[in-house]
């Protein structure tokens, strides 16, 4: 248990590093400012991927009423996991048009 803490401690530290917001202003607050709701998805996305806990587990630690924000938080992660694969996939494709394009242009010069 102590070992999940410290895990949870260090998500919530990552967040606070990485955006400079503290865990104050969006571990435990309740408010739907698209900002926070944004970091809580990421704390929510991390608790799940690297402590492997439950919706409940989640639930609980975070203080909700029930699941449903959390169910909406990974939903919301997978969209983000999808659409990054999608663009990149998307970003290749036209790097390599574009890197066909200036062989050839270059070439016929």
């Amino acid at each position: 248990m102590k070992h999940e803490e410290q895990i949870f401690n260090d998500i919530v530290s990552s967040i606070e590093h990485v955006t400079g917001i503290p865990a104050e202003e969006f571990v435990y607050v309740k408010t739907r400012k698209r900002d926070v709701v944004l970091l809580k998805s990421i704390l929510i996305h991390m608790l799940r991927e690297e402590l492997g806990w439950t919706q409940k587990e989640i639930r609980d630690k975070l203080q909700y009423k029930n699941h449903t924000t959390i169910l909406y938080s990974l939903k919301k992660s997978q969209i983000w996991h999808d659409m990054d694969n999608m663009y990149r996939r998307e970003l290749n494709l036209f790097n390599l048009v574009k890197e066909h394009y200036g062989q050839k242009h270059t070439s016929s010069i």
